[in-house]
């Protein structure tokens, strides 16, 4: 089961963190927001996220563009149990009801921020 306190800061930095910031940043939902939203919901269809439903009092995530990262437990049922000692991105796409059902987008991320970045620079050992 996922715990509030186990979520880890998105800190990837990529062109999704960088949506998911901007749109954090943000005091209110205006048409600005709108266009990040549709901008971020078709580059998490592109990097091939994985869409489903769930309870916002399970994944703790509750705003349009809220995301996280999770370490999966071995022992996850429900939704993320495809995702068992793997961390993911978890991202938020909105709520379905007015209570607490909400559509949520998921894909494994490395564990390791190096594995992420690439290298421009390399000094040469010669």
């Amino acid at each position: 089961m996922l715990r509030i306190e186990d979520q880890l800061a998105d800190n990837l930095y990529d062109e999704i963190s960088g949506i998911v910031l901007t749109m954090a940043a943000k005091k209110t939902w205006d048409a600005d927001c709108v266009v990040l939203f549709d901008k971020l919901e078709k580059l998490l269809s592109k990097k091939r996220y994985k869409s489903f439903s769930g309870d916002q009092r399970t994944y703790h995530l509750t705003r349009k563009g809220q995301a996280c990262l999770y370490d999966v437990p071995a022992n996850q049922s429900g939704s993320l149990r495809l995702y068992r000692n793997k961390r993911v991105r978890l991202v938020c796409l909105g709520g379905w009801n007015a209570y607490s059902d909400r559509w949520y987008s998921v894909a494994v991320v490395p564990k390791r921020i190096h594995e992420n970045v690439v290298l421009l620079h390399h000094k040469d050992s010669n």
